[in-house]
């Protein structure tokens, strides 16, 4: 390098430390911003604000940029919301933010504050001021601009803003107190007592008064005190005529008669008095008044009851009756002196006038009660159908609990016997009738001799099938539901074995066998969830790594085994305690030694055959190759063994394509080094060229600069540890 560039390098490198002197001596002062305001109030109709701001030299960088940033409602900074920004005041030490509020503005301790850019520096926050955004700049509305609201007696009037209802906080005020209601911030309010009532939407103390309501008089109503007259409890026989009277009569009031919850009179009106329905009288009446200031009042109820008697039968559902039964009906009631009559198909029976009857053929049956003392009142009971059936339903399942090949013995039986009636009603009538029935039992198709209990027992798998249970009583033939008994043939799941579970290309063969042998069942085995189709005997032998598992099947069920995993060989297990690249230096020796193989062979580039040892000694550049055996499995290493240079690292080249120091070729210590990094900067400082492993071969092509003999930097580094670093003259 010549002694000018070396003077040019120099007074570079005392311009910046200098420069850095100068720098880290004077800084801005950024003063606390000043808000031209004092309690914003912004809508869509204004909202420009300014706040002013001051600093002090020096002056800020050329690319700068001054931003307004405006705090929480709290004042907190730590997310703050950028109002302004300006890249035109970097020379102007006294200036206006201009700026508008955003639309979520509502609380009353903001702050700004300023930040430049170029450098980084952050203002003293301003002093706090309450800021609002209002969405609404109209009187609110409240009750229609009703001037008067009326609170009845024990109720309350609700007085809600009509036209803006969705705002966060509302301000009610009573009386005319400048004070609001505490607590009361939404867009109603439940007023319970006398007295003038508005509403502002909250915009604080500066910016509500615009927004505020019109004013309501809430007045307190005088209770009536309506009632029925006469008892509160009657009771009336049936036909007999009754009237309610309400103790006030007053045209101005309108009257409601309620029964049961449903209004009687319809449209109501006035209407002091109201008869019973002498038909059906019987229900709890109530009365309701409206004055005319809307304010209703209820009156206590009066019950209406009619005499009644309960009648009860038994038994109380549809029976069967079967050839030469009967069926013995009981009547209950709570009838004084009762007398009683029978019916069969709406016909009297005569004769039958006890609270039994003994019927012996099918039909519908009612008895009636009629009550002796008293109201004369008449009661029948519900309807009861004695029937004959129409024919048998029957199941068949299992004594114990069952799961398909998960029991290995069951006892199938009876669960259920249903008769059917004429309208397909199913009565269970297993208990009356399963031991009047034969029974035959038959699987898959065919009957069992002997099997002529409602019971069988099935001690094992081989008597899996499908079974279903006749029955006769009389003239009805039955025949039950088909049970497919699917038993296990054994409780313990297969075991599979292997005797080697790494496989390797070109290695001998694994053989997986199983506890399970007998040649009546069937054998699939699976690789990695795969049948294999032609592997069907106990043992399996593969040289394929994966997942192995078997399915032994006998007597329609199948089980399956635990899987065992083939592997790949990893040919990590061998290793040596050299890198791929060996640096020795020339005329001495390095030993390389090998481990986790069975045997070794060691192979000069000629592939002739240098050592059957785990170690080798090298003392030739050159490349060498390790053949190492496991098992029957081969791992190939190969090593490049070259000589360590003393030569210096360059600091000129000449990349003019004649062959001759075109390229900056440095030590072997350094270059094909994946430990060691390369980096080549420009004269500016930009990275030009980074690498590892350097193959010594830069610059790959010509570079084009715009002066004569340009200079390049370098650093040659190992994890944080500088090696070497200087400079790079391109002569041509």
């Amino acid at each position: 390098m010549n002694t000018r560039s070396i003077t040019h390098i120099r007074l570079l490198m005392l311009c910046i430390v200098l420069f850095s002197g100068v720098f880290a001596a004077h800084t801005q002062t950024l003063r606390k911003p000043t808000p031209q305001f004092t309690s914003p109030c912004a809508s869509s109709g204004f909202n420009t604000f300014q706040v002013n701001f001051t600093w002090e030299t020096p002056l800020v960088n050329s690319d700068n940029q001054f931003i307004l940033e405006l705090s929480d409602a709290n004042g907190s900074f730590s997310s703050p919301t950028q109002l302004a920004s300006v890249n035109n005041q970097n020379t102007t030490l006294d200036f206006d933010f201009n700026f508008s509020f955003p639309t979520s503005t509502r609380g009353e301790n903001y702050r700004v504050r300023v930040r430049s850019t170029s450098p980084a520096l952050t203002s003293p926050v301003s002093d706090p001021f309450p800021a609002y955004y209002q969405n609404v700049t109209q009187n609110l509305i409240i009750n229609g601009f009703n001037a008067t609201e009326v609170v009845c007696d024990g109720s309350f009037v609700t007085l809600s803003v009509d036209n803006f209802p969705g705002e966060p906080s509302y301000r009610w005020f009573k009386n005319r107190n400048i004070t609001p209601m505490p607590g009361e911030t939404g867009p109603t309010l439940q007023v319970t007592d006398e007295g003038f009532y508005y509403v502002e939407v909250d915009y604080g103390d500066f910016c509500s008064f615009s927004t505020a309501s019109n004013e309501v008089e809430v007045i307190m109503a005088t209770p009536v005190g309506i009632a029925i007259n006469g008892p509160s409890n009657v009771e009336l026989c049936p036909g007999f005529a009754y009237q309610l009277t309400a103790n006030v009569d007053d045209p101005s009031l309108i009257y409601r008669w309620f029964k049961d919850g449903t209004l009687l009179n319809v449209p109501p009106g006035y209407q002091p008095t109201l008869s019973v329905d002498p038909s059906d009288p019987a229900g709890t009446y109530t009365l309701e008044i409206e004055s005319g200031g809307g304010c209703r009042e209820t009156a206590a109820p009066v019950v209406i009851t009619v005499p009644s008697i309960n009648v009860s039968i038994s038994p109380s559902v549809t029976t069967l009756l079967l050839p030469g039964d009967n069926v013995i009906f009981t009547v209950t009631t709570t009838a004084d002196t009762p007398s009683y009559a029978w019916y069969r198909d709406g016909v009297l029976l005569s004769g039958e006038n006890s609270d039994t009857l003994i019927a012996s053929g099918p039909g519908t049956y009612q008895a009636e009660v009629t009550q002796g003392v008293g109201c004369a009142v008449v009661e029948r009971s519900p309807e009861i159908d004695v029937e004959l059936p129409q024919s048998f339903n029957m199941t068949i399942s299992t004594l114990e609990s069952y799961t398909d090949c998960e029991n290995s013995a069951v006892t199938l039986v009876i669960e259920k016997i249903e008769a059917v009636t004429s309208t397909n009603q199913l009565i269970d009538v297993t208990a009356q009738l399963q031991g009047s029935f034969t029974y035959q039992w038959e699987k898959d198709g065919t009957d069992l001799s002997g099997e002529n209990n409602d019971h069988m027992s099935l001690p094992d798998a081989s008597l899996n099938g499908k079974y279903v249970l006749k029955a006769d009583l009389g003239a009805f033939h039955v025949v039950s539901n088909e049970f497919d008994v699917r038993m296990t043939f054994s409780q313990q799941d297969p075991v599979i074995q292997s005797d080697d579970v790494v496989s390797c290309d070109g290695g001998s063969d694994i053989t997986i066998t199983s506890d399970f042998t007998d040649p009546g069942y069937t054998y699939t085995w699976f690789r990695n969830g795969t049948a294999l189709a032609s592997e069907t005997s106990p043992t399996l032998t593969i040289n394929l790594t994966g997942t192995y598992r078997l399915e032994v099947a006998a007597f329609g069920c199948t089980v399956t085994s635990n899987e065992i995993i083939i592997n790949p060989f990893e040919d990590s297990i061998v290793t040596v305690d050299a890198p791929e690249n060996i640096v020795i230096q020339e005329g001495s020796l390095r030993i390389i030694t090998a481990s986790g193989a069975d045997s070794y062979r060691w192979f000069n580039e000629e592939n002739v055959e240098i050592s059957s040892a785990a170690s080798v000694t090298l003392s030739e550049e050159g490349q060498y190759v390790l053949r190492a055996s496991v098992g029957n499995c081969e791992v190939i290493k190969t090593f490049t063994v070259m000589f360590n240079d003393n030569f210096a690292v360059p600091n000129v080249i000449s990349p003019n394509s004649d062959g001759i120091n075109d390229l900056w070729v440095i030590p072997n210590r350094y270059a094909f080094n994946p430990d060691v990094q390369v980096f080549i900067y420009g004269a500016s400082g930009e990275t030009i060229f980074a690498t590892s492993s350097y193959q010594n071969n830069w610059p790959e092509s010509n570079l084009s600069y715009p002066v004569n003999k340009p200079v390049f930097y370098y650093k040659i580094v190992r994890g944080k540890e500088i090696l070497k670093q200087g400079t790079i003259t391109l002569i041509r």
